[in-house]
């Protein structure tokens, strides 16, 4: 999350009060709005997609359970 930057995570996350799947929608609409505003940025769009699913709850730690 700090590629987005420190302040829009304590945000997104207060936003998102403990749900993992909104805090991923919060940070997946903040790379859209990047490409919205330079859409040069769009080359990177597939690798913040990647980083985004490594922690969907069917990602690789889906079934840990600490």
């Amino acid at each position: 999350a700090v590629n987005q930057g420190v302040g829009f995570v304590k945000e997104a996350l207060a936003q998102a009060g403990g749900d993992l799947r909104r805090f991923l929608d919060l940070r997946a609409q903040r790379y859209a709005s990047i490409i919205q505003r330079n859409p040069e940025m769009a080359k990177f769009q597939r690798g913040w997609e990647k980083r985004l699913e490594q922690f969907q709850p069917q990602g690789p730690w889906a079934k840990y359970r600490g």
